[in-house]
């Protein structure tokens, strides 16, 4: 993974954040002297605003939206560098608030929600990202891992196809994209692929859970098997046991549906 947008040095970086701060210091000032200026008559006349004062702040809003937004962006680059996505996040929810096409904010954003374990927030800015720069693998992988997480299952099937089949893919990749294969209703494809990641990584409870699944849906006799063994690799995983409890419940062995129902609660 690459790092974060590299940015200028710190001094630069403490001038930015000294503009932005004298501007925003400015403006609160010309707000708080309004708002304790003495009160006076109100009357139809006083409300109305002066079209040449307004459009003078709107075009001083204007001119500092730029500097104001990269000065965001800076501040978060340097706090997602220093490991601190949850500040960095907020910097790059002020840039975008300033200007939401600040060139290398989508990037920022977005590979520090992901490494946030932010999914949700990731998939936007790393969409836009992706949609004017298709070749990145990196960013397609994680924004595809990123729908995967939040069972965007189609999305993630369109994302990651492209990486399909590539030598050095990762198991964490294939596996979401035979999974999310098996969600949108191809599970010769999925499971497929499920039994070649399986033979690859034979102690990965999640991919052994994805099979108990596929089996399950087709009503295939090694489905207990599978979920057993996810259990047995990973008796935190939950779903596997909610998986097996209601395979036990089709089977009509009550008690031991009970049991996994009840393993799974503990578990959530």
């Amino acid at each position: 993974h690459r790092d974060l947008h590299s940015f200028p040095t710190r001094r630069s970086s403490d001038l930015a954040q000294n503009q932005l701060s004298d501007y925003l210091q400015t403006r609160q000032a010309s707000q708080t002297s309004s708002a304790i200026a003495p009160e006076m008559p109100m009357s139809v006349e006083d409300k109305t605003v002066d079209p040449a004062t307004s459009h003078q702040v709107d075009e001083l809003e204007k001119n500092f939206a730029a500097p104001i937004a990269d000065s965001y962006n800076n501040l978060g680059a340097i706090a997602g560098s220093q490991g601190d996505y949850r500040s960095a996040l907020q910097y790059f929810e002020q840039a975008a608030e300033w200007n939401p096409t600040l060139p290398g904010l989508d990037i920022n954003w977005g590979r520090a929600a992901f490494a946030a374990g932010s999914f949700a927030q990731a998939i936007g800015p790393l969409t836009h990202y992706l949609q004017a720069h298709p070749a990145d693998k990196d960013i397609r992988a994680e924004l595809g891992l990123s729908q995967f997480s939040v069972k965007e299952y189609a999305a993630a099937c369109t994302t990651l196809e492209p990486l399909d089949g590539a030598t050095n893919e990762a198991p964490q990749l294939q596996y979401a994209y035979a999974a999310s294969l098996l969600q949108t209703g191809d599970p010769a494809s999925g499971g497929t692929r499920l039994l070649a990641l399986e033979k690859r990584n034979p102690g990965v409870g999640e991919v052994r859970r994805a099979l108990g699944e596929a089996y399950a849906t087709a009503k295939s006799p090694g489905a207990a098997d599978e979920l057993e063994t996810a259990i047995r690799l990973d008796p935190t995983d939950a779903a596997a046991h909610v998986d097996l409890a209601r395979l036990r419940l089709a089977q009509g062995n009550t008690k031991a549906a009970v049991t996994h129902f009840e393993a799974a609660l503990k578990l959530e």
